[in-house]
This record gives C-alpha cells, structure tokens and sequence, in this order.
C-alpha cells in the first residue's frame, strides 16, 4: 500500500466500509480493459478519485455504502459520442473500455483528466462516472438494477455534474453537432444537480458570451480548465445562449470590460439538426426554471416541460425512457419487473397505474405535445418516438416523419 494511499485512507477513517477496488498507473491503463466486479461488492456507490488520476497517474476507484459522506461529482455523456480523431493534445495517453461496456465508446484518459481537474478547481475530490460506478458484468446482476433505482438520487446529491455532449472519446467544441440533449438519461443528468457545466474543447482562454446591446440579457463565462485545451461553461447559460440571437463571444482585455478579442462560434452542440437543435435546447432550459411556489405551488409546470422534454428524446432501451425521469416524479419502479422494449408497461406503472396519481400528483403529461397523435394504448400520452439512424427521436405525422425537436412545432 502506497503512502499516498495511506493518506487516503486515514482522511477517510469515519466513512463506513470505504474499499478501493482498483489501482492503475497510467503506463499500464492505454488499450486495457478494466473489471472491478471480483473486488466490488453488490449494491454500493463507486467514485474515481480525482486527485490521484491527476497528481498521481493512476486510475483508482473507490467503493462507498452511502451518498452522504463525500463531496463528489457526476458525469452526463453518451454512449457513443462524436467521431472523428481528436487533437494531438486530446490523445497524449489512449483510452481504456470497462469489461462487458465495450459496446460503448471507449473512455479517452485525456477526456477523464480534463474532467477530474475541472473537479480539482471547484475542490471536488471524487466523480461518479456510470460505467465504473455500477457493475456492468453478469456476475453481479442486481447491482445494475440496485443502481437504476438510485440514479436520481446519484445527480441529485452530487455536488456538480459535467456534461460531456461529445462522449467520452473526446471533448467536442461549441460548434460541433452532438447527440447529447437527444438521448433519455440525459435529461435527469442535467435536471436533477444543484449545478451542471458542460465542459468543452476550447483553445482561447477565459472569456464571456452574450449580447453586447443588451447587457441584462442572456450572458455567462467560459471558464478555462487547461489552457489552449479545455473549460467549462454553466449549463443553463449555454442553453439561453444557444436560442438567444446576437450573442458573442469575447476574450476580455481586463476584468470587468466587454471590450476584447471577439471569437466567431456558432452553438451547434445541442443538436444535429439548427431548428430541432433550438427546440430540444428550449425544452431543457424551460425544465431547469426555477419553481415560483405562488404561481404553481403544484409545479405542475415544471412538471409538464419535464415530460415535454422526455418525450423529444430516445433511449436504445425504450424501458430507459421511463427509469430514467421516474425519480424526477418521485417514484421508484423495480427495473427487474419490465422488459427492456416494454416502455409502454412502465408509463402506465409511473403515470396512471399505481404510482403518480397514486401519490396524488396531477397528470401533467396530458398537456406534453397537442401536435402529436395519441399513443393507441394509452390515450392520455402521444405516440411514443421511434429512433433514427442518427439517434434522434421521430414521430410519423400522417405520411411524413418528424424530428422529437420539430414535433412541437405545428404539423
């Protein structure tokens, strides 16, 4: 056991039944395929500690029984990202793929260094990352199902969560199309934190963004995490900045001054398609507003963008689509009591069977899209999406089909 492994350990002495299930130098990590399913044990929470991948060049997981002893962060991705080779300073150390996740794109050390030093700077010593947090072989069943139950619970006591819109292969830009605000997870990723930045490739330094003729409008900071190489911005302002007009961004030439270096980006990270892009984006920023308690102490409202957003999106398992906004509602199905194409059969158990109005919530799906047909088998939704060969939820409108970002629009 290394001395810093000691420290470690004796920093965490009152957190019960900590475990390290994995050690792995960075020399030996390129091109490996990691399992931590001999050490782990089922049904408990698993992080990647950030300052030893980034001080010591080692990839260590470690295993926790609870949620509430640690400081951590998440990560929100999908499963197969951007294509395309990235930058010589993006590729200085490989990837790895996790046993039985190999289907997935494969975990680039560069992409989970950026991330884990973004942790660093906002003082997070742990992050949470699905494929290393739940056990993804077959010796160990019930973790997965255990894991799914609790996911809400994963983003919502998380201290931050960094999006990674191109995947895990590598850091996209501002300005490149991705699937991310299209796939089902996502969504509670980004609704249920206390805080999300989506972190990008980016080779200015710090700057600003928002429309210089209106100065209490739509605006933020891009925030530098290695220089000429990567930085985060708040996800919230990239959504507003993403369907405002006139935005720019600048390299300030001091504190406190708009005037500087002006870059020439177009947001297109939130979408393959301009106007599905600026729908989905939309959606997702109406979902994150803030509840006014006098106006909609039910928050029905919110409720009702929650369900408009999940039905613009897809999952490549079509129960996913339900598991993954259930705890937005409150409610905990048992994955183990659905098939994995059986979305039908879990809406009717969240929204109207037993769960939902059992509760006493209000069905606020009813007012998700007036646009869309009805779902035949359940009339109070619209038809559930089928997926495109770009990943991208479509309707069939009459004889034509229709992007999940367009569906709202008049058909």
């Amino acid at each position: 056991m290394t001395n810093c492994l000691r420290r470690l350990l004796r920093s965490q002495c009152n957190v019960p039944n900590l475990k390290l299930l994995c050690s792995q130098c960075h020399s030996l990590l390129s091109d490996a395929v990691i399992d931590i399913s001999d050490n782990a044990t089922s049904c408990r929470f698993r992080f990647i500690d950030c300052s030893e991948l980034v001080h010591g060049r080692t990839l260590r997981v470690l295993e926790y029984s609870d949620l509430s002893a640690q400081s951590y962060a998440t990560i929100s991705y999908v499963w197969r990202g951007v294509i395309g080779p990235a930058t010589a300073s993006m590729a200085k150390y490989g990837s790895f793929a996790v046993a039985s996740a190999i289907d997935g794109d494969p975990i680039s050390i560069d992409v989970l260094l950026h991330v884990c030093r973004a942790c660093l700077l906002d003082k997070i010593p742990l992050i949470w990352l699905d494929r290393l947090g739940i056990i993804q072989t077959s010796s160990l069943r019930e973790d997965k199902a255990w894991q799914i139950q609790r996911m809400y619970s994963v983003y919502a006591s998380c201290t931050k969560c960094y999006v990674l819109p191109g995947g895990t292969r590598r850091l996209a830009s501002i300005g490149e199309p991705t699937l991310w605000i299209h796939r089902g997870w996502t969504f509670q990723e980004a609704v249920a934190p206390k805080e999300c930045s989506v972190v990008i490739q980016w080779e200015c330094t710090s700057g600003r963004f928002g429309n210089p003729r209106k100065p209490l409008g739509t605006s933020g900071t891009v925030e530098e995490i290695v220089s000429g190489e990567s930085a985060q911005i708040e996800l919230s302002s990239l959504l507003k900045a993403s369907v405002a007009e006139n935005v720019e961004f600048r390299i300030p030439s001091g504190p406190g001054t708009w005037e500087g270096q002006k870059v020439d980006i177009t947001i297109r990270i939130f979408g393959t398609d301009e106007e599905a892009g600026w729908r989905h984006a939309f959606a997702l920023s109406a979902a994150l507003q803030p509840v006014d308690e006098v106006v909609d102490p039910q928050c029905i409202k919110k409720k009702t963008a929650f369900w408009r957003s999940a039905q613009m999106r897809t999952s490549s398992r079509p129960v996913d689509m339900v598991f993954s906004i259930m705890g937005l509602f409150g409610v905990t199905l048992n994955p183990r009591e659905f098939e994995t194409h059986d979305r039908l059969g879990a809406t009717i158990a969240l929204a109207t069977g037993r769960e939902i109005l059992k509760q006493g919530g209000s069905p606020a799906w009813l007012a998700t899209s007036l646009s869309l047909p009805e779902n035949p088998s359940i009339r109070s939704f619209p038809k559930f999406p089928e997926t495109d060969k770009a990943g991208a939820a479509v309707y069939e409108v009459g004889s034509r089909e229709v992007r999940g970002g367009r569906a709202d629009a008049r058909c």
